[in-house]
Protein backbone atom coordinates (compact mmCIF):
# COMPACT_ATOMS: atom_id res chain seq x y z
CA UNK A 1 0.00 0.00 0.00
CA UNK A 2 1.83 3.29 -1.02
CA UNK A 3 2.04 6.37 1.57
CA UNK A 4 -0.78 8.41 1.90
CA UNK A 5 -0.37 11.81 -0.70
CA UNK A 6 -1.23 15.43 0.81
CA UNK A 7 -2.22 18.11 -1.33
CA UNK A 8 -2.80 21.50 0.86
CA UNK A 9 -5.72 23.28 -0.37
CA UNK A 10 -7.84 26.69 1.02
CA UNK A 11 -10.42 24.28 2.58
CA UNK A 12 -7.98 21.62 3.86
CA UNK A 13 -5.85 18.81 3.41
CA UNK A 14 -6.50 16.06 0.90
CA UNK A 15 -5.78 12.95 1.85
CA UNK A 16 -5.54 10.17 -1.11
CA UNK A 17 -6.14 6.81 0.17
CA UNK A 18 -4.83 4.61 -1.30
CA UNK A 19 -6.62 0.77 -2.94
CA UNK A 20 -8.22 -1.30 -0.02
CA UNK A 21 -6.11 -3.88 1.23
CA UNK A 22 -8.34 -7.15 1.83
CA UNK A 23 -7.60 -8.90 5.20
CA UNK A 24 -9.05 -12.26 6.23
CA UNK A 25 -9.67 -12.48 10.34
CA UNK A 26 -10.89 -15.61 10.83
CA UNK A 27 -14.74 -15.70 10.03
CA UNK A 28 -14.68 -11.77 8.80
CA UNK A 29 -13.03 -10.34 5.74
CA UNK A 30 -11.89 -6.30 5.84
CA UNK A 31 -11.07 -3.91 3.54
CA UNK A 32 -8.46 -1.45 5.15
CA UNK A 33 -8.12 1.81 4.07
CA UNK A 34 -5.25 4.69 4.92
CA UNK A 35 -7.26 7.79 5.43
CA UNK A 36 -3.59 9.63 6.77
CA UNK A 37 -0.43 7.85 7.18
CA UNK A 38 0.16 10.72 9.75
CA UNK A 39 -0.08 11.29 13.56
CA UNK A 40 -3.01 13.57 14.37
CA UNK A 41 -4.69 11.89 17.63
CA UNK A 42 -5.00 9.10 19.42
CA UNK A 43 -8.99 8.86 19.59
CA UNK A 44 -11.49 9.01 16.97
CA UNK A 45 -15.57 9.74 16.19
CA UNK A 46 -17.58 8.69 13.57
CA UNK A 47 -20.51 11.17 12.39
CA UNK A 48 -22.28 13.01 9.60
CA UNK A 49 -20.40 16.57 10.31
CA UNK A 50 -21.49 18.18 7.00
CA UNK A 51 -25.00 16.66 6.60
CA UNK A 52 -24.62 15.23 3.43
CA UNK A 53 -25.55 11.79 4.41
CA UNK A 54 -22.25 10.14 4.50
CA UNK A 55 -20.12 9.26 7.36
CA UNK A 56 -17.04 11.25 8.52
CA UNK A 57 -14.40 11.30 11.21
CA UNK A 58 -13.44 13.41 14.19
CA UNK A 59 -9.98 13.32 15.61
CA UNK A 60 -9.95 16.32 18.19
CA UNK A 61 -8.51 19.03 16.11
CA UNK A 62 -9.64 18.31 12.54
CA UNK A 63 -12.41 16.18 11.01
CA UNK A 64 -12.21 14.27 7.92
CA UNK A 65 -14.86 14.43 5.18
CA UNK A 66 -15.74 11.04 3.55
CA UNK A 67 -15.07 10.95 -0.06
CA UNK A 68 -18.18 8.76 -1.05
CA UNK A 69 -20.58 6.20 0.57
CA UNK A 70 -18.21 3.35 -0.45
CA UNK A 71 -15.24 5.08 2.15
CA UNK A 72 -12.82 4.91 -0.82
CA UNK A 73 -10.60 7.78 -2.28
CA UNK A 74 -9.78 10.95 -0.88
CA UNK A 75 -10.12 12.28 2.65
CA UNK A 76 -10.76 15.79 2.96
CA UNK A 77 -9.06 17.35 6.16
CA UNK A 78 -10.64 19.95 8.03
CA UNK A 79 -9.42 22.46 10.90
CA UNK A 80 -11.82 22.70 13.87
CA UNK A 81 -9.41 25.05 16.26
CA UNK A 82 -6.03 25.43 16.53
CA UNK A 83 -3.73 23.45 18.58
CA UNK A 84 -4.85 23.69 22.30
CA UNK A 85 -3.73 21.77 24.84
CA UNK A 86 -0.26 20.62 26.55
CA UNK A 87 1.37 19.09 23.18
CA UNK A 88 2.20 21.14 20.32
CA UNK A 89 1.35 20.54 16.64
CA UNK A 90 4.20 21.02 14.21
CA UNK A 91 3.77 23.39 11.02
CA UNK A 92 2.14 20.75 8.92
CA UNK A 93 -0.90 20.07 11.54
CA UNK A 94 0.38 16.60 12.69
CA UNK A 95 2.42 15.41 16.04
CA UNK A 96 5.46 13.79 16.63
CA UNK A 97 4.62 10.15 17.37
CA UNK A 98 7.62 10.84 19.98
CA UNK A 99 5.50 12.35 22.05
CA UNK A 100 1.45 12.84 22.70
CA UNK A 101 -1.71 14.64 21.19
CA UNK A 102 -3.56 16.61 22.48
CA UNK A 103 -6.69 14.32 21.78
CA UNK A 104 -6.65 10.71 23.93
CA UNK A 105 -10.85 10.73 23.17
CA UNK A 106 -13.02 11.74 20.42
CA UNK A 107 -16.78 11.45 21.73
CA UNK A 108 -20.01 12.64 19.28
CA UNK A 109 -23.30 13.85 20.86
CA UNK A 110 -25.46 16.77 19.25
CA UNK A 111 -24.53 18.81 23.10
CA UNK A 112 -26.76 22.08 22.38
CA UNK A 113 -29.89 20.40 20.53
CA UNK A 114 -29.65 22.10 17.32
CA UNK A 115 -29.77 19.22 14.97
CA UNK A 116 -25.63 19.03 14.50
CA UNK A 117 -22.93 16.35 15.53
CA UNK A 118 -20.93 17.96 18.27
CA UNK A 119 -17.67 16.59 19.21
CA UNK A 120 -16.29 16.21 22.82
CA UNK A 121 -12.72 15.48 23.08
CA UNK A 122 -11.37 14.20 26.32
CA UNK A 123 -7.19 15.55 26.56
CA UNK A 124 -4.07 15.37 27.46
CA UNK A 125 -3.39 14.67 31.02
CA UNK A 126 -3.75 17.67 33.38
CA UNK A 127 -5.92 20.14 30.61
CA UNK A 128 -9.69 20.14 30.32
CA UNK A 129 -12.29 18.03 28.63
CA UNK A 130 -13.49 20.31 25.65
CA UNK A 131 -16.76 19.76 23.61
CA UNK A 132 -16.71 21.74 20.27
CA UNK A 133 -19.82 23.44 18.72
CA UNK A 134 -20.37 22.05 15.07
CA UNK A 135 -21.06 24.96 12.86
CA UNK A 136 -23.70 23.30 11.30
CA UNK A 137 -21.98 21.89 8.25
CA UNK A 138 -19.59 24.26 7.69
CA UNK A 139 -16.36 23.76 6.02
CA UNK A 140 -14.82 27.06 6.02
CA UNK A 141 -15.28 27.65 9.89
CA UNK A 142 -11.22 26.89 11.26
CA UNK A 143 -11.93 27.94 14.66
CA UNK A 144 -15.12 26.35 16.33
CA UNK A 145 -16.79 27.68 19.09
CA UNK A 146 -15.24 25.86 22.25
CA UNK A 147 -17.04 24.98 25.50
CA UNK A 148 -14.53 24.19 28.31
CA UNK A 149 -15.67 21.22 30.84
CA UNK A 150 -14.59 22.34 34.43
CA UNK A 151 -13.39 25.86 33.59
CA UNK A 152 -11.68 27.68 36.60
CA UNK A 153 -12.07 24.84 39.07
CA UNK A 154 -9.22 23.65 39.08
CA UNK A 155 -10.12 20.25 37.15
CA UNK A 156 -7.51 18.35 35.61
CA UNK A 157 -7.74 14.89 33.57
CA UNK A 158 -6.34 11.88 35.10
CA UNK A 159 -7.45 8.23 34.30
CA UNK A 160 -5.93 7.11 30.70
CA UNK A 161 -9.47 6.00 29.97
CA UNK A 162 -12.87 7.55 29.64
CA UNK A 163 -16.27 6.09 29.27
CA UNK A 164 -19.13 8.24 27.77
CA UNK A 165 -22.82 6.99 28.12
CA UNK A 166 -25.89 7.34 29.67
CA UNK A 167 -24.99 6.54 33.79
CA UNK A 168 -27.94 8.19 35.36
CA UNK A 169 -30.91 6.85 33.30
CA UNK A 170 -31.79 10.26 32.11
CA UNK A 171 -31.44 8.99 28.20
CA UNK A 172 -28.17 12.09 27.94
CA UNK A 173 -24.66 10.58 27.51
CA UNK A 174 -22.47 11.49 30.55
CA UNK A 175 -18.50 11.81 30.32
CA UNK A 176 -16.65 9.71 33.36
CA UNK A 177 -13.45 10.15 34.57
CA UNK A 178 -11.56 10.64 36.81
CA UNK A 179 -9.99 14.31 38.82
CA UNK A 180 -6.68 14.68 39.87
CA UNK A 181 -6.49 17.87 40.37
CA UNK A 182 -9.00 17.54 43.86
CA UNK A 183 -8.29 13.33 43.94
CA UNK A 184 -12.23 12.27 42.97
CA UNK A 185 -14.60 10.54 40.45
CA UNK A 186 -16.66 12.78 38.59
CA UNK A 187 -19.68 12.26 35.68
CA UNK A 188 -20.28 15.44 33.54
CA UNK A 189 -23.62 15.66 31.55
CA UNK A 190 -25.12 18.19 29.77
CA UNK A 191 -28.28 20.54 29.99
CA UNK A 192 -30.33 21.20 27.02
CA UNK A 193 -28.18 24.12 26.22
CA UNK A 194 -24.91 22.00 25.94
CA UNK A 195 -23.49 23.06 29.61
CA UNK A 196 -22.41 20.67 31.33
CA UNK A 197 -22.83 20.01 35.03
CA UNK A 198 -20.12 18.12 37.02
CA UNK A 199 -21.87 15.23 39.78
CA UNK A 200 -19.85 13.90 42.14
CA UNK A 201 -19.17 10.08 42.30
CA UNK A 202 -16.96 10.49 45.27
CA UNK A 203 -16.30 13.99 47.45
CA UNK A 204 -13.06 15.79 46.30
CA UNK A 205 -9.91 14.36 48.28
CA UNK A 206 -11.29 10.79 48.51
CA UNK A 207 -10.76 9.35 45.23
CA UNK A 208 -9.55 5.91 44.95
CA UNK A 209 -6.95 5.69 42.09
CA UNK A 210 -8.02 8.87 40.44
CA UNK A 211 -4.67 9.98 40.03
CA UNK A 212 -2.87 11.34 37.27
CA UNK A 213 -1.53 8.21 34.57
CA UNK A 214 -4.08 5.91 36.31
CA UNK A 215 -4.93 2.88 34.25
CA UNK A 216 -8.29 1.00 33.83
CA UNK A 217 -12.13 2.43 34.46
CA UNK A 218 -15.20 0.53 33.21
CA UNK A 219 -19.07 1.56 33.89
CA UNK A 220 -21.16 -1.09 33.76
CA UNK A 221 -23.93 -2.58 36.44
CA UNK A 222 -21.17 -5.20 38.73
CA UNK A 223 -23.82 -6.04 41.13
CA UNK A 224 -27.00 -6.75 39.58
CA UNK A 225 -28.84 -4.30 40.88
CA UNK A 226 -30.05 -2.80 37.80
CA UNK A 227 -28.07 0.32 37.92
CA UNK A 228 -24.31 1.06 36.36
CA UNK A 229 -21.49 1.07 38.58
CA UNK A 230 -18.09 2.75 38.09
CA UNK A 231 -15.65 -0.14 38.05
CA UNK A 232 -11.52 0.45 37.68
CA UNK A 233 -8.41 -1.80 38.39
CA UNK A 234 -8.82 -1.45 42.61
CA UNK A 235 -12.26 -1.50 42.84
CA UNK A 236 -15.72 -0.12 42.09
CA UNK A 237 -18.20 2.27 42.85
CA UNK A 238 -21.63 1.36 44.04
CA UNK A 239 -24.30 3.78 42.41
CA UNK A 240 -27.00 4.53 45.02
CA UNK A 241 -30.54 3.32 45.07
CA UNK A 242 -32.29 6.22 44.54
CA UNK A 243 -29.69 7.85 41.98
CA UNK A 244 -28.22 10.88 44.39
CA UNK A 245 -25.99 10.44 47.06
CA UNK A 246 -22.96 9.15 47.94
CA UNK A 247 -21.26 5.75 46.13
CA UNK A 248 -20.10 3.35 48.37
CA UNK A 249 -16.74 1.99 47.41
CA UNK A 250 -15.56 -1.48 47.65
CA UNK A 251 -11.58 -2.41 47.78
CA UNK A 252 -10.98 -5.34 44.99
CA UNK A 253 -8.59 -8.30 44.11
CA UNK A 254 -9.76 -8.42 39.78
CA UNK A 255 -6.48 -10.22 38.93
CA UNK A 256 -4.25 -12.75 40.42
CA UNK A 257 -0.95 -10.81 40.22
CA UNK A 258 -0.55 -7.55 41.91
CA UNK A 259 -1.34 -4.34 39.94
CA UNK A 260 1.41 -1.96 38.79
CA UNK A 261 0.11 1.91 39.03
CA UNK A 262 2.63 2.78 37.01
CA UNK A 263 4.16 2.02 33.16
CA UNK A 264 4.57 -1.95 34.43
CA UNK A 265 3.02 -5.18 33.80
CA UNK A 266 -0.80 -5.34 34.53
CA UNK A 267 -2.02 -1.64 34.89
CA UNK A 268 -5.54 -2.67 33.05
CA UNK A 269 -6.75 -0.85 29.75
CA UNK A 270 -10.66 -0.72 29.35
CA UNK A 271 -13.18 -3.13 31.53
CA UNK A 272 -15.69 -4.50 29.50
CA UNK A 273 -18.72 -6.41 31.27
CA UNK A 274 -20.89 -9.86 30.17
CA UNK A 275 -21.64 -13.11 31.98
CA UNK A 276 -19.26 -14.96 30.36
CA UNK A 277 -19.69 -18.36 31.75
CA UNK A 278 -23.94 -17.72 32.02
CA UNK A 279 -24.10 -18.48 35.96
CA UNK A 280 -25.68 -15.16 36.46
CA UNK A 281 -22.78 -13.14 37.52
CA UNK A 282 -21.02 -10.13 36.00
CA UNK A 283 -17.64 -10.71 34.73
CA UNK A 284 -15.59 -9.07 32.51
CA UNK A 285 -13.06 -8.47 30.11
CA UNK A 286 -9.71 -5.86 30.40
CA UNK A 287 -6.45 -6.29 29.22
CA UNK A 288 -3.03 -4.87 30.01
CA UNK A 289 -1.98 -1.08 28.99
CA UNK A 290 1.35 -1.04 29.35
CA UNK A 291 2.30 -4.91 29.89
CA UNK A 292 1.39 -8.02 27.97
CA UNK A 293 -1.80 -9.97 27.89
CA UNK A 294 -5.53 -9.81 27.68
CA UNK A 295 -7.77 -11.81 30.17
CA UNK A 296 -11.63 -12.65 31.26
CA UNK A 297 -12.29 -11.55 35.38
CA UNK A 298 -14.48 -14.36 36.62
CA UNK A 299 -17.09 -12.99 39.39
CA UNK A 300 -16.67 -15.37 42.15
CA UNK A 301 -19.36 -14.01 44.25
CA UNK A 302 -18.72 -12.17 47.47
CA UNK A 303 -16.29 -10.09 46.23
CA UNK A 304 -13.78 -12.86 45.09
CA UNK A 305 -12.41 -13.13 41.76
CA UNK A 306 -10.48 -15.28 39.22
CA UNK A 307 -8.72 -13.90 36.00
CA UNK A 308 -8.80 -15.94 33.59
CA UNK A 309 -5.98 -15.57 30.34
CA UNK A 310 -7.22 -15.59 27.46
CA UNK A 311 -4.07 -14.38 25.74
CA UNK A 312 -0.58 -13.66 27.10
CA UNK A 313 1.03 -12.18 24.18
CA UNK A 314 -0.63 -8.75 22.89
CA UNK A 315 1.12 -6.15 24.53
CA UNK A 316 0.52 -2.19 25.55
CA UNK A 317 -3.67 -2.90 24.98
CA UNK A 318 -4.33 0.61 25.73
CA UNK A 319 -7.60 0.15 24.39
CA UNK A 320 -10.63 -2.25 23.86
CA UNK A 321 -14.13 -2.13 22.57
CA UNK A 322 -17.12 -4.16 22.86
CA UNK A 323 -18.91 -4.89 19.79
CA UNK A 324 -20.91 -7.57 17.93
CA UNK A 325 -18.56 -8.32 15.07
CA UNK A 326 -19.87 -11.67 13.43
CA UNK A 327 -24.01 -10.60 13.56
CA UNK A 328 -24.53 -13.30 15.97
CA UNK A 329 -26.19 -11.54 18.82
CA UNK A 330 -22.96 -11.98 21.65
CA UNK A 331 -21.19 -9.04 21.94
CA UNK A 332 -16.98 -9.43 20.98
CA UNK A 333 -13.85 -7.70 21.77
CA UNK A 334 -11.75 -5.52 19.39
CA UNK A 335 -8.54 -4.46 21.03
CA UNK A 336 -4.70 -3.47 19.80
CA UNK A 337 -1.40 -2.32 20.69
CA UNK A 338 -1.14 1.45 21.33
CA UNK A 339 2.41 2.30 19.30
CA UNK A 340 4.75 3.89 21.55
CA UNK A 341 2.49 4.45 24.51
CA UNK A 342 5.66 5.37 26.92
CA UNK A 343 8.57 5.96 24.20
CA UNK A 344 11.61 3.65 24.88
CA UNK A 345 9.65 1.60 27.11
CA UNK A 346 9.03 -2.16 27.31
CA UNK A 347 6.89 -3.06 24.10
CA UNK A 348 7.26 -0.15 22.40
CA UNK A 349 9.09 -2.09 19.49
CA UNK A 350 6.71 -4.52 19.13
CA UNK A 351 4.34 -4.48 16.17
CA UNK A 352 1.22 -2.56 16.90
CA UNK A 353 -1.27 -5.36 16.25
CA UNK A 354 -5.11 -5.03 15.81
CA UNK A 355 -7.14 -8.27 17.00
CA UNK A 356 -10.66 -9.32 17.46
CA UNK A 357 -12.07 -11.63 19.99
CA UNK A 358 -14.88 -13.85 19.44
CA UNK A 359 -16.89 -14.74 22.30
CA UNK A 360 -18.98 -17.54 22.58
CA UNK A 361 -20.46 -17.51 26.68
CA UNK A 362 -21.45 -20.96 28.43
CA UNK A 363 -20.04 -23.03 31.63
CA UNK A 364 -17.20 -23.30 29.88
CA UNK A 365 -16.54 -20.41 27.69
CA UNK A 366 -14.48 -19.97 24.60
CA UNK A 367 -12.71 -16.70 23.24
CA UNK A 368 -11.36 -17.36 19.93
CA UNK A 369 -8.38 -14.46 19.51
CA UNK A 370 -8.17 -13.43 15.69
CA UNK A 371 -5.33 -10.55 14.08
CA UNK A 372 -6.90 -8.33 11.98
CA UNK A 373 -3.89 -6.52 10.76
CA UNK A 374 -0.39 -7.91 11.92
CA UNK A 375 1.65 -4.58 12.56
CA UNK A 376 1.17 -0.86 11.04
CA UNK A 377 -2.05 -0.61 12.66
CA UNK A 378 -2.80 -0.78 16.51
CA UNK A 379 -5.19 1.31 18.36
CA UNK A 380 -4.67 5.06 20.30
CA UNK A 381 -6.31 5.55 23.65
CA UNK A 382 -9.87 5.35 22.45
CA UNK A 383 -11.56 4.30 19.46
CA UNK A 384 -15.08 3.32 17.33
CA UNK A 385 -16.79 0.23 15.90
CA UNK A 386 -19.57 2.00 13.97
CA UNK A 387 -20.97 1.29 10.89
CA UNK A 388 -19.21 3.51 9.01
CA UNK A 389 -20.24 2.86 5.41
CA UNK A 390 -23.96 2.38 6.58
CA UNK A 391 -24.15 -1.42 4.94
CA UNK A 392 -25.35 -3.12 8.19
CA UNK A 393 -21.85 -4.39 9.18
CA UNK A 394 -19.72 -2.76 11.76
CA UNK A 395 -16.20 -1.69 11.01
CA UNK A 396 -13.42 -0.25 12.62
CA UNK A 397 -12.03 2.96 13.12
CA UNK A 398 -8.90 3.70 14.40
CA UNK A 399 -6.65 6.84 15.10
CA UNK A 400 -3.24 6.71 16.62
CA UNK A 401 0.79 7.35 15.64
CA UNK A 402 0.43 5.06 12.81
CA UNK A 403 -2.40 7.78 11.58
CA UNK A 404 -6.33 7.66 11.04
CA UNK A 405 -6.82 4.22 9.50
CA UNK A 406 -10.47 2.23 8.88
CA UNK A 407 -11.47 -1.29 8.26
CA UNK A 408 -14.57 -1.95 6.56
CA UNK A 409 -16.23 -5.44 7.45
CA UNK A 410 -16.66 -7.07 4.05
CA UNK A 411 -20.86 -7.65 4.25
CA UNK A 412 -21.43 -11.38 5.26
CA UNK A 413 -24.39 -13.72 4.94
CA UNK A 414 -24.19 -15.78 8.20
CA UNK A 415 -24.32 -11.88 9.65
CA UNK A 416 -26.96 -10.66 7.66
CA UNK A 417 -29.28 -13.11 8.74
CA UNK A 418 -29.87 -12.00 12.15
CA UNK A 419 -32.51 -10.30 10.50
CA UNK A 420 -34.55 -13.62 10.29
CA UNK A 421 -33.73 -15.78 13.37
CA UNK A 422 -36.24 -18.11 12.87
CA UNK A 423 -35.11 -19.46 10.22
CA UNK A 424 -34.92 -23.60 10.05
CA UNK A 425 -31.50 -24.99 10.86
CA UNK A 426 -31.15 -26.73 7.83
CA UNK A 427 -31.78 -23.89 5.76
CA UNK A 428 -29.15 -21.67 8.01
CA UNK A 429 -26.82 -24.72 7.53
CA UNK A 430 -27.02 -24.43 3.46
CA UNK A 431 -26.84 -20.38 4.04
CA UNK A 432 -23.32 -21.08 5.22
CA UNK A 433 -22.69 -22.67 2.75
CA UNK A 434 -23.59 -20.14 0.05
CA UNK A 435 -21.70 -17.69 2.37
CA UNK A 436 -18.04 -19.26 2.76
CA UNK A 437 -18.52 -19.80 -1.68
CA UNK A 438 -19.87 -16.57 -2.18
CA UNK A 439 -18.25 -14.11 -0.05
CA UNK A 440 -19.29 -10.89 -0.19
CA UNK A 441 -21.46 -11.17 -2.61
CA UNK A 442 -24.47 -12.58 -0.76
CA UNK A 443 -27.49 -10.48 0.74
CA UNK A 444 -30.25 -12.05 3.10
CA UNK A 445 -32.95 -10.80 3.42
CA UNK A 446 -33.35 -9.53 -0.34
CA UNK A 447 -34.50 -5.87 -0.27
CA UNK A 448 -38.02 -5.24 -1.91
CA UNK A 449 -38.59 -9.01 -2.15
CA UNK A 450 -40.62 -10.99 -0.43
CA UNK A 451 -39.03 -13.31 2.87
CA UNK A 452 -37.25 -15.99 1.57
CA UNK A 453 -36.08 -14.14 -1.29
CA UNK A 454 -32.07 -13.62 -1.48
CA UNK A 455 -29.16 -11.43 -3.73
CA UNK A 456 -26.77 -13.88 -5.07
CA UNK A 457 -24.37 -11.59 -7.68
CA UNK A 458 -26.63 -9.07 -8.31
CA UNK A 459 -29.48 -11.59 -8.96
CA UNK A 460 -32.38 -12.16 -7.10
CA UNK A 461 -33.32 -16.24 -5.76
CA UNK A 462 -36.16 -17.40 -3.93
CA UNK A 463 -33.84 -19.70 -1.14
CA UNK A 464 -35.55 -23.11 -2.38
CA UNK A 465 -34.16 -22.71 -5.17
CA UNK A 466 -30.72 -21.86 -4.39
CA UNK A 467 -30.67 -24.24 -1.18
CA UNK A 468 -32.29 -27.40 -2.79
CA UNK A 469 -34.81 -27.11 0.26
CA UNK A 470 -38.23 -26.65 0.49
CA UNK A 471 -39.17 -23.48 1.73
CA UNK A 472 -39.61 -22.15 5.75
Amino acid sequence: MRNVDLIFSTVGILCCAANAERLISGPIQFDHYVVDSLFVSEGVGVADVDGDGKNDLYVGDYWYESPNPQMAGAWIRHPIHPAVGTNARAANGYYDPGRYSNCHGAFVADFNGDGWPDELVVPYHGDHPTWYENPKGSKTNSSWTAHVLGAGQGYSYGVEQSWFGDINGSGKKSLVTSNYGDNSWSYWTPDNAGNFVETKICPAGKGQYSYVFSHGMGVFDLDGDGKPDLVHSLGWYKQPANGTGAWVYTAANFLNATILQTDGGNAMSHMLPYDFNQDGKMDFISASSHGPGIWWVENLGNNAWKQNMINPVPFTNHALYQADLDGDGIPDVVGGKRKWAHSGSKGDQEPAELYWVKVTPGANPKFDYYVIKADHSGVGTQFQVADLDKDGFPDIVVSSKNGVQIYLQVPRATAIRRGSPSLPSPLKASMDRIDRANQGSFTFPAPGHEPGWFILNGRALPIPERAGLSGP
